[in-house]
């Protein structure tokens, strides 16, 4: 199972309340965010888009604001998992913590 889920680490479901633009329109914005290598955009439903980023670079910059606008349509962003039911609000969330003057030893990246 873990096989089958590796693909997906870097996965975000981006959910449009009313309509979304064209799939062109959706890969553009995410090409004018400058992200570094490459990634997949495609049609899960039609309310609903599935983006496969390939690093944690990326990931942190696309999921940290949490909504965009895209060709005037609200776009809000989702953590997919395993689990995930486009039908049911996720809890999922982004929480950067800081630790200023964190000691050397403590830190691991």
């Amino acid at each position: 199972m873990c096989s089958l889920v590796a693909p997906f680490k870097f996965a975000l479901v981006e959910k449009f309340p009313a309509h979304h633009p064209p799939l062109d329109y959706i890969r553009n914005f995410f090409l004018n965010l400058k992200l570094i290598g490459e990634f997949f955009v495609t049609l899960l439903n039609p309310k609903n888009i599935l983006t496969i980023l390939r690093n944690d670079l990326n990931y942190c910059q696309v999921f940290s604001h949490c909504s965009h606008f895209v060709s005037n349509c609200y776009m809000k962003l989702f953590k997919w998992s395993p689990h995930f039911d486009v039908n049911v609000e996720s809890h999922v969330i982004p929480i950067w913590v800081s630790f200023p003057y964190l000691r050397l030893y403590l830190f691991s990246p």
